[in-house]
């Protein structure tokens, strides 16, 4: 259940860590230029700066932003934060390049002032985070909290941890922002969410979401996060239940009925997605998550026409979106058109090789075109970049032994027995290697002895164990 949860985690998670938008409120050209004045007043204040930046782009005439931060500059050179304002207009990574220096010269601040800067790193964490690059705003928002610690900047350092493979720090830092703000719901149903995730936490997880449930029992939100949390710990009826209540509490919240739907088709409940999904209503615009969550539906449901349509629109609105891309490859390969399955899985491993998934759907489209050797590459790539994923190594060990190559085969399952201590089917494996293939049959033995310590039920295998031991 853990398994089939995580990829219904990364829909949430991202809706939850969405740097906010700009301010687009169709400000009049009279009020950008008011907030122009302003800054010139204060040249030095960036939040002064930003706002009269913002109400230029939301205008439609971010050149007058431009043309007052140059003439700012052409004045005075060495000012920091009309660097930073520049680097903000231009964008893209010579602007963030820019942005970047200014804050690392304090935005030219004296050595007692924070709150600006701490504001900068904000706001440079949110740009780097658009763009991508999640590792450049994980670093701008720690710089954030070490100036001026906020409930919110701790929340999306969690989210951007979790992101990076990183639980124990993410579990840290979304109780930094417990202790800031003890009763903010979703610093609490992310604590809760990435306890869930941890070996042994579970208890502490579910105690967390239900002392929300008892404070506001209308919040659908909590129930929502109870189901996932139940869901985490195997509780498939319990977190149906949860689903339920949520799903009763939720219908004028549009974006969490669609996270709704998402979960509820986890589970299986096809009928009640689809509700969820019918009380969401249309988009008032398109959006690249809600099209992503409607077409992961649809996959579900095994409605491929409908999932390729709104995949086709969420790649438009997401270009660069891996979980687009490997959705892609699913309804692909399971309408039997391997060639473009193989095509989109790679792509969707291009965009976020830190997802070992990714890699293992590659080489199962690889494996049903013949293309065994690719299939070792990948996941030879794969197993460098996840040292700690034993389902690589398993699966390498497949590939290598369709290409009869026994002794690196043996190998590989040794590696995936390492990272799996408890698993006994790698000794299983291991075992029918050296019987069948190497001529080892001590080893084989030893291997099968594993096997059963470990749990190991498999008939065939206890009674060879039974055989060698005579």
């Amino acid at each position: 259940m853990k398994r089939t949860v995580a990829s219904l985690l990364l829909v949430l998670g991202t809706a939850l860590a969405l740097p906010s938008p700009a301010r687009a409120d169709g400000a009049a050209g009279t009020e950008a230029e008011a907030l122009e004045a302003r800054w010139r007043e204060r040249p030095d204040l960036v939040t002064r700066g930003l706002a009269m930046a913002e109400a230029w782009t939301a205008a439609g005439r971010p050149e007058r932003a431009r043309k007052a931060v140059t003439e700012r500059l052409a004045a005075a050179p060495a000012d920091q934060v009309a660097a930073f304002l520049a680097g903000w207009l231009e964008g893209g990574e010579r602007g963030c390049a820019r942005m970047w220096a200014a804050v690392r010269a304090r935005l030219g601040l004296p050595q007692g002032v924070a709150h600006g800067l701490a504001e900068s790193y904000d706001v440079l964490a949110k740009v780097e985070e658009a763009r991508g690059q999640r590792g450049l705003a994980l670093q701008a928002l720690e710089q954030h909290v070490a100036l001026a610690p906020t409930a919110a900047a701790w929340l999306r350092i969690g989210w951007l941890r979790e992101q990076a493979g990183a639980l124990v720090p993410a579990v840290e830092a979304y109780r930094a922002a417990r202790v800031l703000a003890p009763g903010h719901g979703p610093a609490r149903n992310a604590l809760a969410l990435a306890l869930a995730r941890t070996p042994g936490m579970s208890r502490e997880a579910r105690k967390l979401v239900e002392e929300g449930i008892a404070k506001q029992p209308e919040e659908a939100d909590s129930w929502l996060h109870l189901g996932l949390v139940k869901a985490l710990a195997g509780d498939r009826a319990g977190a149906l239940t949860a689903y339920e209540e949520a799903l009763r509490r939720a219908q004028r919240d549009p974006a969490l009925l669609r996270v709704l739907a998402a979960a509820l088709a986890e589970v299986e409940q096809w009928d009640l997605a689809a509700k969820a999904m019918a009380a969401a209503g249309p988009l008032e615009a398109p959006s690249a998550l809600a099209t992503l969550q409607a077409a992961a539906l649809a996959v579900q449901r095994e409605e491929w026409a409908e999932a390729r349509k709104l995949l086709a629109q969420a790649a438009r609105l997401a270009p660069k979106d891996a979980q687009v891309a490997f959705l892609q490859g699913v309804v692909a390969q399971r309408t039997q058109q391997p060639e473009t399955a193989v095509a989109a899985y790679r792509k969707a491993l291009s965009l976020d090789p830190s997802q070992p998934r990714y890699a293992l759907a590659l080489v199962a489209a690889l494996l049903e075109r013949e293309q065994v050797d690719d299939a070792i590459e990948v996941l030879r790539e794969a197993a460098k970049a996840h040292p700690a994923e034993a389902g690589l190594p398993l699966r390498l060990g497949f590939a290598l032994m369709q290409k009869k190559r026994w002794t690196q085969a043996a190998e590989a399952f040794r590696e995936a027995a390492r990272l799996a201590p408890g698993d006994p089917d790698p000794h299983f494996y291991l075992a029918v290697l050296y019987g069948d293939r190497l001529g080892n049959l001590e080893q084989a033995r030893l291997h099968l002895q594993e096997y059963k310590a470990k749990g190991g039920k498999e008939a065939s295998a206890l009674a060879w164990l039974a055989a060698l031991s005579r």
